[in-house]
């Protein structure tokens, strides 16, 4: 397994296409899955673009990507994180979940939800 995080933190440094292409070159021909940390993902500045490596050419299928609500929002204290991808891999992923953790508090996920909503609306204006 690759693990890569992008935006990466306290460096700033962002994997260019032709870097994650690179990267995503050897997976294929390797067999070997990405795990993309993309905790920071919002973190952008301008002149600077984050390219998801699940959307480079058959790259959906051997990507996991992992996120985290209280780096993206500056909610420091809300361990509410995220993973996705293929089913195939995630489902093992959610079984070993329901096992090993427990909840987070309702209010927070709720929270979350409007958050993730109101985002999602602002940037799809």
């Amino acid at each position: 397994m690759i693990i890569l995080n992008t935006p990466q933190n306290p460096t700033g440094k962002i994997f260019t296409y032709e870097e994650l292409n690179m990267i995503a070159k050897y997976s294929k021909k390797f067999n070997t899955l990405v795990l993309m940390d993309e905790v920071y993902e919002w973190t952008v500045f301008e002149k600077s673009e984050h390219i998801r490596m699940n959307t480079l050419s058959e790259m959906w299928e051997r990507t996991i990507t992992v996120g985290s609500a209280g780096k993206s929002f500056s909610a420091n204290g809300w361990k509410i994180g995220y993973a996705y991808g293929p089913e195939n891999l995630i489902a093992p992923m959610n079984l070993m979940h329901l096992n090993i953790a427990t909840s987070c508090a309702t209010p927070l996920q709720e929270a979350l939800a409007v958050v993730y909503e109101r985002e999602f609306e602002r940037l799809n204006q």
